[in-house]
């Protein structure tokens, strides 16, 4: 074989050139010659290397694929976090609900004062009855123990008494005729929205006719008849136009104990009517 270094000729089983010395490698020897360790080492640890970069780009194109497609993956903190929140929402619900009290059997002022504090709307009815003295509740819808909001609206039945009988006339002679006074009211009644809202319980039929203006000076009258000053123009306008009233109190100085029970009952069967009609 020829020296690589010197280019002398040297025999094949000669290791060294036998001119300058040179090591020389047979082509069989160079095809059975091993790698050193630390190369072999170094091959081994570059190709951990680059698997282990395969396996990040693989399993990270894996997520971006199953994002974009909307693929979701169960979640037991999330599940939970929402059936927590959901609970949440019920529990809040509830507290906003009120239980209904019993109002039968109580009487309607002790009714009115219970439903101010439960901030619940009522509405009243009347009727006649003869187990139920006047001016208690004979009913109320709904019933007590029901679950109500704010906003919903308790029906009270108030008792007018028990129910008028027709009696057979007096067999005694006949009295002699009386003389009729007249007095202004009487007179007057014409002049009048509701002529006896002092004198007798209304009920709902006698002011469904009226519109808002009329409903609204329905109410003041009942005010007027106590010389009540009043500063809205309109109204004022129309009762200076009555003989019958005299404007002379001004209405922060008149109290609930100035009105009869009709006139109370009567004010507030005519507020709530126009509460529910909504002009006011």
């Amino acid at each position: 074989m020829k020296c690589p270094k010197c280019g002398t000729i040297a025999t094949d089983n000669e290791k060294h050139c036998p001119s300058c010395g040179n090591l020389l490698i047979s082509g069989s020897s160079s095809n059975n010659a091993k790698l050193p360790s630390g190369l072999m080492i170094g091959i081994i640890a570059m190709s951990v290397i680059l698997i282990g970069i395969l396996a990040f780009f693989v399993t990270f194109l894996i997520v971006k694929a199953n994002s974009t497609t909307g693929e979701t993956f169960p979640d037991s903190d999330v599940s939970d976090s929402t059936t927590v929140e959901h609970n949440s929402s019920e529990a809040e619900t509830d507290e906003q609900k009120i239980s209904i009290p019993n109002f039968v059997g109580m009487k309607s002022d002790d009714a009115y004062s219970v439903l101010s504090e439960q901030q619940l709307l009522y509405q009243t009815t009347y009727d006649f009855s003869d187990s139920v003295p006047e001016d208690y509740i004979i009913s109320q819808t709904p019933p007590a123990g029901n679950s109500a909001q704010p906003d919903d609206i308790i029906i009270l039945c108030i008792s007018r008494g028990a129910v008028p009988r027709l009696t057979e006339p007096p067999t005694a002679p006949p009295e002699p005729p009386t003389i009729q006074v007249i007095t202004e009211k009487s007179a007057n009644s014409s002049d009048y929205i509701l002529p006896y809202s002092d004198s007798r319980y209304l009920t709902k039929s006698d002011i469904t006719w009226m519109d808002k203006a009329t409903v609204e000076l329905a109410l003041n009258e009942i005010y007027a008849r106590h010389g009540r000053i009043f500063k809205t123009k309109r109204i004022a306008d129309y009762f200076n136009s009555k003989s019958w009233y005299h404007g002379t109190v001004d209405g922060s100085t008149l109290k609930s104990n100035d009105f009869n029970d009709y006139e109370k009952k009567n004010i507030l069967l005519i507020t709530n009517y126009m509460k529910e009609k909504g002009y006011r």
